[in-house]
């Protein structure tokens, strides 16, 4: 599987959970609450599970790959 085919795959499975998220920023913002809920639902949807096998990438591509995710979400 391509890195590209990778990303997409994980932007289309977490793209729901981050527009849940986002439907709330706003209201959480002006509440000052802190977003356990949210944090919840990344957990659950495995956002916070994803791993890169060592050897595979270079802790700046790493970072980069989850950054572009979050960022094509958006």
């Amino acid at each position: 599987m391509s890195a590209a085919s990778s990303d997409t795959e994980l932007t289309e499975r977490f793209r729901p959970v981050f527009a849940r998220i986002a439907e709330g920023t706003l209201e959480r913002e002006r509440s000052r609450l802190l977003p356990f809920e949210p944090i919840d639902w990344l957990r659950e949807a495995g956002f916070v599970a994803l791993r890169v096998p060592l050897g595979r990438l270079r802790p700046a591509d790493d970072r980069k790959r989850h950054h572009g995710v979050r960022c094509r979400t958006r």
